[in-house]
């Protein structure tokens, strides 16, 4: 095979990606060298006839990785016990670590930033100036900020502390004063001292730091009905004054804390969804799947499909929209990932998915509804549609990734989706190396930096998760679907590898319309691609938007909720447009 870079190359920056993950957009560029021109009905072998060496190669990277991963997990581990809100961050304000406390307060995931959290800009901006002034101090040192959180009613206090991480990479230590609550605290209150529901959430208000004062003004009630109430709790918890309460709340949050690490040890559970709770269903084979639901919870229905990449979480002008219109999302989310239960052994994950859905729905009385197909989850809509033909009323396709046909479709990609969707193609093996070291250069280096990497030709993307409101709703999703590390990262890769597999001829002619959403910018589903594929199913329609990328959902959110609807916005279109049409559309 006649290429530009020799193997041996791409073996060392492999070893440089495993040490450094930041340095994998490198590895990618040697790997697109070198896999630009093969023919995807060819299944090239990319180290001619060493395979095996190569893959002894990969494997080695692999546990290097994992072992300078595991750094994150130890800081993970050793910030949870903290009651109060904890995080180890940056010079760059990007969160290496934060306990779950953290996590509730800010909204902060490792990968995240601390631009989100809700601060006013002036105050953001110093706040970030003294985290990079803590963190690289060439000795040990030490400052206290205060800040005032949006919603929240008195000043924050966050201690900052110089610490050295893995190598001796700068960070800083950031506790605060923010106290996190968990809900089993709560009930240990009830089940211990027969608190009733109000007491225990004066309890925690005043375990949150407010005083009688303000939970007075924000109850509406006066502080001297506050007092009596907080004498009721004194006397049924036999401690003396609202301190003894306050410190008992401590040793409950601390005792509740440990309790769900030493039981997630125990049992290789899954610990709690960052951002909001999914509730569960257990399907009739025992296991247990994660469900969120966001919008009106008695409006009609909408299956939104999880993305490999992150499901679609509402921002929250996103959310106001849905409820505004009585519409109410449900999203499974499939096994492997967050606290989902894996899949049986043996079986397609694909067929897995499909009858997880469809049980799902029947659990929730749901006969028919639309359904949203992000990247490649339109395979799973496609077969759903199949099956259950009286069950799916339409397909609206967003930012879709469907198998490469032909080379000119994998030409079309950037860099990086190239690099990814060949791999799959022709080195799967290596599929777990890149998996793990995105994320881990997520962790290193920021969610926002890893997009701007990933789509450096995409402006449209750029603009949109510059925007503070879709930045913080994209970090949710992605901290929730990756909460559980490996686990979810394995099922990705397995799943990838189905995906990009040839569809049977005919899942596309499903008796429902299909619709699919594209910006013209989008990296990984070239919106050309998806005009072949509706070349292909001349039913389907494809809405096409000059100024947007793969995160169209989130900025043409407007137009795709009423494609969900079947408003007359799309209905004026005929039935069966030629491929290169698109819709007239709201700009």
């Amino acid at each position: 095979m006649d290429t530009p870079t020799e193997p041996q190359d791409f073996v060392d920056h492999l070893y440089e990606a495993s040490v450094r993950p930041e340095r994998l957009f490198q590895l990618i560029e040697c790997w697109d060298a070198r896999t630009s021109c093969l023919d995807p009905d060819i299944e090239a072998s990319f180290g001619e006839g060493s395979d095996a060496d190569f893959v002894r190669h990969v494997e080695r990277a692999l546990e290097i990785l994992d072992g300078i991963s595991a750094e994150a997990h130890h800081l993970g581990d050793l910030l949870s016990g903290m009651p109060t809100a904890a995080m180890i961050v940056t010079d760059a304000g990007v969160v290496a670590a934060a306990n779950e406390a953290a996590r509730t307060a800010f909204g902060l995931f490792p990968g995240g930033s601390i631009s989100l959290m809700p601060l006013a800009r002036t105050e953001l901006e110093d706040f970030a100036h003294r985290v990079a002034a803590v963190a690289l101090a060439a000795r040990p040192r030490d400052d206290v900020v205060r800040l005032d959180l949006e919603g929240h009613r008195q000043p924050l206090l966050i201690h900052l502390r110089t610490v050295r991480v893995g190598s001796g990479r700068p960070h800083a230590l950031a506790v605060s004063t923010e106290r996190g609550w968990n809900d089993e605290a709560g009930r240990v209150l009830a089940r211990v001292f027969a608190l009733t529901a109000a007491e225990i959430a004066l309890v925690r208000r005043l375990a949150a730091g407010e005083t009688v004062a303000i939970v007075a003004e924000t109850t509406r009630r006066t502080e001297g009905t506050v007092r009596t109430q907080v004498h009721s709790i004194l006397g049924k918890t036999g401690t003396r004054t609202q301190a003894e309460l306050l410190w008992l709340a401590t040793i409950l949050l601390q005792a509740v804390a440990f309790d769900a690490r030493w039981a997630q040890q125990a049992t290789s559970g899954s610990a709690p969804a960052r951002n909001r709770p999914p509730r569960h269903v257990r399907l009739p084979d025992g296991r247990k799947l994660a469900v969120v639901q966001y919008g009106d919870p008695a409006g009609r229905p909408v299956l939104w499909l999880q993305s490999a990449i992150g499901y679609f979480q509402p921002t929250a002008s996103g959310e106001r929209e849905l409820i505004r219109r009585g519409l109410r999302t449900i999203v499974p989310i499939r096994t492997g990932y967050a606290t989902s239960d894996p899949a049986p052994l043996g079986q397609n994950i694909l067929d897995v998915a499909v009858a997880d859905i469809g049980e799902v729905l029947r659990q929730a009385g749901i006969e028919r509804c639309p359904v949203v197909a992000p990247t490649y989850e339109m395979r799973i809509a496609l077969m759903l549609a199949r099956q259950a033909p009286n069950l799916v009323e339409r397909i609206v396709g967003v930012a879709c990734m469907f198998p490469i046909l032909r080379a000119e479709q994998l030409r079309r990609m950037q860099t990086m989706p190239r690099f990814h969707r060949s791999a799959v193609r022709y080195a799967p093996y290596l599929l777990p190396f890149i998996t793990r070291a995105w994320h881990a250069h997520v962790r290193r280096c920021g969610l926002r930096e890893a997009i701007d990497k990933n789509y450096p030709r995409s402006r449209a993307d750029g603009r949109a998760i510059a925007d503070l409101e879709i930045a913080e709703a994209f970090a949710a999703a992605y901290g929730l679907i990756y909460s559980e590390g490996a686990a979810a990262q394995a099922e990705f890769c397995a799943e990838c590898v189905s995906f990009e597999r040839r569809w049977p001829a005919g899942l596309g002619d499903v008796a429902c319309p299909v619709t699919l959403f594209h910006g013209e910018e989008d990296a990984y589903g070239p919106y050309e691609t998806a005009l072949d594929y509706c070349s292909m199913y001349p039913r389907w329609r494809c809405v096409g938007y000059s100024e947007a990328g793969q995160l169209v959902a989130y900025t043409h959110w407007r137009d795709l909720l009423d494609a969900v609807e079947d408003r007359h916005a799309l209905s004026s279109t005929p039935a069966a447009p030629p491929a290169s049409e698109r819709l007239p559309m709201r700009s």
